[in-house]
């Protein structure tokens, strides 16, 4: 009996009503998708997946708009494993990926308590043509299943469909610094994924690194290692010039350290306690300090003396992370959700304190996709510490070994043996990196991927643990060829990747200009004593106002030239060489101008700035007989770091560069055009130059 059969055998015999719907071949497998022919929501499409536990197959059935808490199913379960069940295992029990039904498996079934309040229930009977709705009520009816509360609700992947999101994303150099592949599915192919349609910041928390790691010359190596790997896999997945990344190092960004000292004063003591990351250090004492220095560990009591402040108010630090640039979204695996979540209370607790709302809450997004990538013993994560890596930059030779070394089938002694593909860590690996496009050429496997073709040789006897390691290692070194590529250029480009960072800190550090002028404004921090602000300067230094006692906004200020010898024809407009300094000039490309409507004077320009990313700008030359064609496809100088204002409901960004011609000297003829006698400016064209480039 078929899966398609067992189901509506079951459904029948229980006595529910049902109804099978036809289904477009072409459609594609994903609940959005199907939830869209079916012109429904997701709360009424249901989703289940099969998980290996070391009791068994378990199938667990959702609503499409929630995620799984897996500590609480686990409970629910009593089970300490959760892994995604592998495709031969679908297969054992009849069904396939993206087809697994809410009823008719062999196989013990828990249902999430949201699922039976929603009316229509829509699924699957296995088959791909064909879709099936029932009412959710009987689910139990059907299917045996043990009812819980295991789930939660994640805006995320809604706020990811409406529209383009602003992302943030760290990653700690605690660790040696160099990553392998399973860093590479479990955290860089999706940050990637998630940059191409959203504002992607992601910085590295060299900060935070310092809590475990108290060795300047260890701290330094993993700093250099991560930024020259991270890099690397970014371009070689989405382009040397980052479209939509910006990527820097948090301690070139003071204010985190600021904001973190005034977080400080509206955190609870028992909202720190009760974080994941200090309870995890007490429990394991081994992980937690002096691990470079090369000091006696304490246990015990004596533990929480060992502890550095640092470590306790890491939560607090990263909030301030997370808050300085009010991201919509942040990525965290399913056990590092705690960290967003007290950084929502921290912001709450803020904006409540001070009655003002300064911060955005933000939402972790969750990828449940993505499962634990084991390392290549089959037993344990991948890790560097367990020797059971496949690295991404290692030499060839290196990589070759890791990928000889990979655990496959123990009781296939001889090539002809039929092998098993369930646990083999070789077909894991290639279900990831495999060439999808490459198909065999056999009359028996024709358009089967070449990766299907090779697991059933391997079942058969046909082909050996040698060749499909070869074609493993094959993979893997097409698949990281752009990366590998671009890192040995970074690595002997030292300018190249110090002009990257100072890229991105000069872009997220007039984000966090902004927020900590508004939050020390709400704080009384500034008031009419103050004779400093925030400047979005290179440096992210304060800056002294030339008056004390005048309050005044984090603008770019220019010093009156007080105490200076006075220059001929210029009256007092005497600026320092400092003053000057903190004008950023870039060149940049404007993608796009039009002529903003209900407005007699302004252009809308989206501008170009490489690695900094787009930014609108606008100019209000119209009346000079400018129209947007004068600006398509063209570059010019633009002031960078000018203190965004609102303009028609939305920020300008920047200023264009533009020239006046005296009066009298040649090209210097008035063009009025009724704007009081005004001659028409002529902006400073950057042709020749590379995009983003600062002008010195």
């Amino acid at each position: 009996m078929n899966i398609q059969d067992r189901v509506e055998h079951t459904l029948k015999a229980a006595g529910v009503t049902y109804r099978f719907i036809p289904l477009p071949e072409d459609l594609p497998m994903t609940i959005t998708d199907h939830t869209a022919f079916h012109k429904d929501t997701l709360e009424h499409a249901m989703a289940t997946i099969v998980y290996k536990t070391e009791k068994g197959l378990i199938a667990v059935t959702k609503r499409g708009d929630t995620q799984i808490d897996e500590k609480k199913l686990r409970e629910l379960a009593g089970v300490k494993q959760l892994i995604f069940a592998t495709k031969e295992e679908l297969v054992f029990l009849g069904t396939d990926v993206g087809l697994v039904p809410y009823v008719g498996l062999d196989t013990p079934y828990f249902v999430d308590s949201k699922v039976l309040n929603v009316g229509k229930a829509y699924g699957t009977p296995g088959i791909k043509t064909l879709g099936m709705v029932m009412d959710a009520k009987d689910m139990v009816k059907v299917n045996g299943g043990k009812v819980g509360d295991f789930t939660y609700f994640e805006k995320s992947r809604e706020m990811l469909k409406s529209g383009k999101q602003r992302i943030l994303s760290g990653i700690t150099p605690s660790g040696e610094g160099s990553l392998h592949i399973g860093n590479y599915l479990g955290a860089v192919r999706q940050f990637a994924t998630l940059s191409k349609t959203n504002e992607c910041f992601l910085m590295v928390a060299d900060l935070h690194a310092l809590t475990t790691v108290q060795n300047k010359k260890q701290l330094e190596h993993n700093v250099e290692t991560l930024v020259l790997n991270e890099l690397a896999l970014l371009m070689g997945d989405v382009g040397a010039d980052l479209p939509n990344i910006t990527f820097f190092r948090q301690s070139d960004i003071p204010m985190h350290t600021e904001l973190q000292s005034i977080l400080n004063n509206v955190t609870p003591l028992g909202l720190i306690k009760r974080a994941h990351a200090y309870k995890d250090k007490l429990a394991n004492p081994s992980t937690t300090l002096r691990q470079s220095s090369g000091q006696a560990l304490k246990t015990g009591d004596a533990m929480d003396e060992e502890i550095n402040v640092g470590l306790f108010s890491y939560p607090i630090l990263m909030a301030a992370d997370i808050l300085i640039y009010k991201p919509d979204l942040v990525p965290v695996g399913k056990d590092q959700k705690q960290h967003v979540e007290i950084t929502r209370d921290i912001a709450e607790r803020f904006n409540k304190t001070f009655n003002k709302k300064v911060f955005k809450l933000p939402e972790p997004h969750i990828p449940e996709e993505v499962a634990v990538i084991l390392g290549t013993d089959g037993k344990r994560k991948m890790s560097k510490s367990l020797g059971n890596i496949i690295s991404i930059f290692e030499s060839e030779e290196v990589i070759r070994k890791q990928v000889n070394s990979t655990y496959t089938d123990p009781t296939r002694i001889r090539a002809t043996d039929p092998g098993h593909i369930e646990g083999n860590m070789v077909f894991t690996y290639l279900d990831h990196f495999g060439d999808p496009n490459s198909s065999s050429t056999s009359s028996e496997l024709r358009g089967a991927s070449k990766v299907e073709q090779l697991k059933k040789l391997y079942q058969e006897g046909k082909v050996s643990d040698v060749e499909v390691k070869e074609y493993l290692f094959e993979s893997l070194m097409k698949t990281f060829a752009p990366a590998r590529k671009h890192y040995q250029e970074l690595k002997n480009s030292p300018s190249k990747v110090r002009q990257i960072l100072e890229t991105g800190a000069a872009r997220v550090r007039s984000e966090a200009v902004k927020t900590m002028n508004e939050v020390r404004e709400a704080v009384g921090l500034t008031n009419s004593y103050s004779f400093f602000s925030y400047s979005s300067s290179h440096s992210g230094k304060p800056q002294a106002h030339p008056e004390s006692g005048t309050r005044k906004d984090s603008r770019i200020e220019f010093g009156t030239g007080s105490g200076q010898a006075k220059m001929t024809g210029i009256g007092n407009n005497v600026i320092t060489i400092d003053d000057f300094a903190r004008v950023e000039m870039r060149v940049g490309l404007v993608k796009e101008a039009i002529d903003v409507p209900k407005s007699e004077k302004l252009i809308k320009l989206t501008v170009d700035f490489g690695a900094m990313g787009l930014r609108t700008i606008f100019t209000g030359v119209r009346p000079f007989g400018y129209t947007a064609l004068d600006f398509n496809d063209k570059k010019f100088l633009f002031v960078f770091n000018l203190l965004p204002r609102k303009m028609m409901n939305e920020e300008s960004q920047g200023m264009i560069l533009a020239v006046d011609s005296p009066r009298g000297e040649a090209g210097g003829d008035e063009l009025p055009f009724g704007v009081h006698g005004a001659k028409k400016p002529v902006f400073v064209t950057a042709e020749g130059l590379p995009v983003g480039a600062k002008v010195r």
